[in-house]
């Protein structure tokens, strides 16, 4: 089976950046993922950039974490036609997935619920795409399996050796996996 993580059930590891913290009226834009499947040798990695849907919400602080500004993210794809294209891609590696993000609250998971609907998904169709027992956190696991001060993603990456540009999607999506994959695989704990 290749480098899979795990045989069996797709994982697919998910971060985003966002113009803010509030779930409907923020903009994602900035979408990573990392898919392992059964079916791939090695895991596929993919992201789409979002143009933010206004100004009013686009706060500083958030810029200040993702380092995005306002004007580069309006060069970004429309939602529209990203969630469309995202959808798509996501369940090309199978409907039965397991979807993980480093956090806790499913903050990921609520801010793509809300980009979802916010592109002409129904909220209904949102959990069934993306139902809370399919959402897991590398968060939870690392503490799980680790004694650390802060499970925070930078510093549980560099406890397990794990290179990470933080808070940039898809660095943060390949973190997460590799967390998953350390502490599943070899059953590490510290």
């Amino acid at each position: 089976m290749g480098n899979s993580v795990k045989s069996g059930k797709t994982k697919t590891f998910i971060d985003l950046e966002t113009t803010g913290f509030d779930f409907y009226g923020s903009s994602v834009i900035y979408i990573a993922a990392v898919v392992d499947a059964p079916t791939l040798e090695k895991p596929d990695s993919f992201y789409y950039k979002i143009k933010p849907t206004s100004l009013k919400h686009w706060k500083e602080d958030a810029e200040k974490v993702h380092g995005i500004s306002y004007g580069e993210a309006m060069h970004f794809d429309d939602g529209l036609t990203v969630a469309k294209d995202l959808l798509e891609k996501l369940f090309s590696y199978g409907e039965d997935q397991e979807f993980w993000y480093h956090g806790r609250n499913a903050f990921d998971l609520k801010f793509l619920r809300a980009f979802f609907f916010m592109n002409n998904y129904g909220y209904y169709d949102l959990f069934k795409i993306f139902p809370a027992n399919k959402y897991n956190s590398t968060l939870d696991l690392a503490k799980k399996h680790l004694q650390l001060k802060s499970y925070s993603l930078n510093n549980v990456c560099d406890q397990l050796g794990i290179e990470l540009k933080h808070h940039d999607a898809m660095s943060d999506a390949w973190g997460s996996y590799h967390i998953y994959k350390k502490l599943i695989n070899n059953n590490l704990t510290i």
